[in-house]
């Protein structure tokens, strides 16, 4: 019964754990949104600065996870960091449209 209840401690905390890291995921493409818009409105036109930007980040995705495959085992998607980049962006393009 032990073993059971050990196991069910150590599954709320792995939940707490992923839940946790969710939140930082979370924070960080509401921060990388925001910077996007800062660096874009400092320029004539925003939304031009804001397409170059989008154009530069668009290929990162594959490229991070082509370059942690050479130093670990654990497979990395580059699809579910492409969705992450493409996140930022797509609030990034909000915040800048916003103003």
């Amino acid at each position: 019964m032990t073993s059971d209840n050990d196991n069910g401690k150590a599954l709320l905390a792995l939940i707490d754990r992923t839940e946790t890291v969710s939140k930082q995921v979370l924070a960080l493409i509401n921060l990388n949104a925001i910077l996007l818009r800062e660096v874009s409105v400092a320029h004539t036109d925003p939304l031009e600065h804001f397409a170059k930007l989008e154009a530069e980040i668009g290929g990162l995705g594959e490229a991070i996870a082509m370059g942690t495959r050479n130093f670990t085992d654990v497979p990395v998607s580059s699809q579910a960091i492409t969705e992450v980049f493409e996140q930022v962006l797509r609030q990034g393009r909000a915040l800048i449209e916003a103003q």
